[in-house]
């Protein structure tokens, strides 16, 4: 969510500063690339918002997820056999 609020804070200064009357008139020329800047920068800071959301894989996760789909049987003799 962040990502696509930044999108569009980004898209209004581009069209504030690129588009003379973007505020004041209602032309429809303007309209239509206002709506093409728009749309533009959400999907690109949305998109960069759900890569840096999303962890990696790593070595780590791989064992978390080798571990979690164990035999419970065997992590139950692992834990009395290791003396925990």
């Amino acid at each position: 969510m962040l990502g696509i609020g930044l999108g569009l804070l980004v898209a209004f200064f581009i069209c504030i500063n690129s588009f003379p009357g973007y505020t004041a008139s209602r032309n429809w020329d303007v309209e239509r690339q206002a709506s093409v800047v728009y749309g533009a920068c959400v999907l690109l800071f949305g998109g960069a918002g759900l890569l840096t959301g999303f962890p990696h894989r790593d070595e780590n996760t791989e064992e978390r997820e080798r571990i979690k789909n164990q035999n419970p049987r065997s992590l139950i003799y692992k834990d009395v056999t290791s003396g925990i």
